[in-house]
């Protein structure tokens, strides 16, 4: 693919994870596009999307697209594999063949080569956003350069929907209290009477 032709595309998928903010209904359907858009753009035969439990400390794969169905819901501990590295120590990460890379985790047979980059929220590392291809040396220092912009919008974009998801939760507790605290109202006014 010519330059200009690939950072035509790169324009074109950031622009489309950033409008995911107001297009989509939750997290799930968020994953599912930014890791298509991910993919279009970037020379990948997968692509995973895991984010930190905070009250296990494990990354979970939260989305994935080319992996096996085993992998869905793998958990991984913060420094295992190539994921787990990133999520460490909040850097990107390019592995163009990941047999001689110790810190590599199989998770498909098929895979060759990885690449990762942080998904953050308020400078801290909160997932990590990973590619693999079936061959090595697959990807580049440009590619990473593109999986970082486009983790960080995914940060961008992921975060105002946890935001949004959190206040609708709030929204919901106060009006169960609203309704609480008129029915108990309503009850003591009956009892005055």
């Amino acid at each position: 693919m010519k330059s200009h032709d690939k950072e035509r595309h790169v324009v074109d998928a950031l622009y489309r994870i950033s409008s995911l903010s107001v297009e989509t209904q939750g997290t799930a359907e968020a994953f599912e596009a930014i890791l298509e858009e991910v993919m279009r753009v970037l020379p990948a035969n997968s692509a995973s999307l895991s984010l930190l439990n905070p009250d296990t400390g494990q990354l979970e794969i939260e989305g994935g697209k080319g992996l096996e169905e085993k992998s869905h819901g793998l958990t991984l501990s913060v420094g295992q594999g190539i994921t787990g590295w990133v999520a460490l120590h909040g850097e990107p990460l390019l592995i163009p063949d990941v047999s001689k890379d110790p810190r590599y985790y199989p998770i498909k047979e098929s895979i060759r080569s990885e690449m990762a980059a942080p998904l953050e929220e308020s400078g801290r590392t909160v997932g990590v956003l990973n590619v693999d291809a079936d061959v090595i040396e697959a990807f580049d220092e440009e590619d990473l350069k593109i999986l970082t912009l486009l983790a960080r919008e995914a940060s961008r974009v992921l975060t105002g929907l946890w935001l949004i998801e959190q206040l609708t939760h709030k929204a919901g507790q106060l009006e169960a209290l609203l309704g609480i605290g008129r029915h108990v109202a309503g009850k003591r006014l009956l009892d005055d009477i």
